[in-house]
Parts: structure tokens; sequence; C-alpha cells
């Protein structure tokens, strides 16, 4: 004979896990011990390997990158937003980098309609601004 859901009925044990909370329990002695060993055991384990890391990403980019060189520009006399500004800034930013480095890329970073005139310039002289790199900003 199989007893459906509805009829079983709560035992004393069933009872008594329903009425237990955590302020019911204590911590002892050895478990705090434990607890606290472990969290000194993870966090010695999290440091060392944070600091391992950081000191292998210093050396691999201290070794083997140049500091990058920034220009920032102000042109009083030109029209803001237009192809012709964007073509004369990036022109002078690439002679500056192409001086200093011979193999550099120039990034420009712009919003909007910054960004839509420097891949505009871009689409129109490919040859002449292939070392340049755009990016636009949020």
């Amino acid at each position: 004979m199989a007893i459906s859901i509805d009829e079983a009925k709560p035992t004393d044990s069933d009872s008594l896990n329903n009425n237990l909370t955590l302020q019911d329990f204590s911590e002892q002695s050895l478990e705090r011990r434990e607890r606290e060993n472990l969290e000194s055991k993870a966090f010695s384990y999290m440091f060392t390997r944070n600091i391992v890391s950081a000191r292998l990403f210093a050396e691999s980019i201290s070794s083997d990158s140049e500091p990058s060189n920034i220009y920032y520009m102000e042109l009083l006399d030109e029209p803001p937003d237009s192809d012709e500004t964007m073509r004369h800034v990036a022109d002078i930013l690439l002679n500056n980098a192409t001086s200093d480095h011979q193999d550099g890329y120039s990034i420009l970073v712009g919003d909007g309609k910054t960004y839509k005139h420097l891949m505009n310039i871009k689409t129109l002289y490919p040859a002449q601004l292939h070392k340049l790199i755009i990016f636009p900003t949020y």
C-alpha cells in the first residue's frame, strides 16, 4: 500500500529540524582554529599569487617594450569637426611618431563626430594613414 505525500505525517525529528536556527550553534575552539588556519592559508596563497603575477607582468613589459609618447594638440584657427582638420591633426601626430620611432603607430581617440571624421580620413587616405589606429570614446 503506497502512501501519498498528502497523507505523510511529520515525525518528531522533522519538527525538530524545522525549529533550528543559526543561533542554536556555536563554534568550538578546534573549529575556530581550523577556520583561522584556512583563512590564513587562503590569504597567503592569493597574496603570493598576485605578487608573483604582478612581478612577472612588470618584468615582461619592462624588458621588451618602450614607453609611449603622448601628444596633446590644440588647433584654435581650424574648424573643429571637419575631415580637413582631422587630416591635419593626423599628419602632425604621424610626423611626431615617425620622428621618434620608425616603426611606431599613432593612436587617435575621438568621440562622436570626431571619430566619424577620423574614420573618413582613414578611408580616404589608407596608404598614408596605415600607421594610424583609431579608437572611439563613449
